[in-house]
């Protein structure tokens, strides 16, 4: 990035950070940003990762499926185990994820004939957890709408 000042007071510039952490601790850095006229500038950067929040509710119509976008932030491939708390919800047992690649979680929401014949929305959640890792959440609702 080239930027020209006019005068002396310079020019202000943002410049877009992304931190991708690769567990839970906390990882600090320096940013050196160098200038043939302005010199060197030293930024410090700090990054905190937190345990993942749960999301959702996820809605699924009666015989369809849908895609969660999931992400490997690892930099090494890793498994992860999937469980849904209501049969009504279907997901495969587990999902390889390749070092740092998304991926999609397919869940389908096949009622049962008596959940089906009662037309009411139905409520889940998907558990993901690999290792010692916290789990993330996604809370489901099936729907007849």
């Amino acid at each position: 990035m080239i930027c020209t000042a006019t005068d002396a007071n310079g020019v202000e510039v943002e410049l877009a950070v992304t931190y991708e952490p690769l567990g839970l601790e906390e990882a600090r850095d320096t940013l050196k940003i160098t200038s043939p006229v302005a010199g060197e500038y030293l930024i410090p950067l700090r990054g905190a990762c937190v345990a993942p929040k749960p999301q959702g509710p996820i809605v699924i119509k009666a015989g369809a499926s849908t895609q969660i976008p999931f992400k490997n932030v690892f930099t090494v491939q890793k498994e992860y185990r999937l469980v849904v708390d209501n049969t009504c919800f279907v997901v495969k047992d587990k999902e390889i994820g390749a070092p740092k690649k998304p991926m999609a979680i397919a869940v389908s929401f096949k009622p049962t004939p008596d959940v089906a014949a009662a037309k009411a929305d139905v409520t889940g959640k998907l558990t993901i957890t690999s290792g010692e890792l916290p789990p993330w959440t996604f809370y489901l609702k099936g729907s007849f709408q």
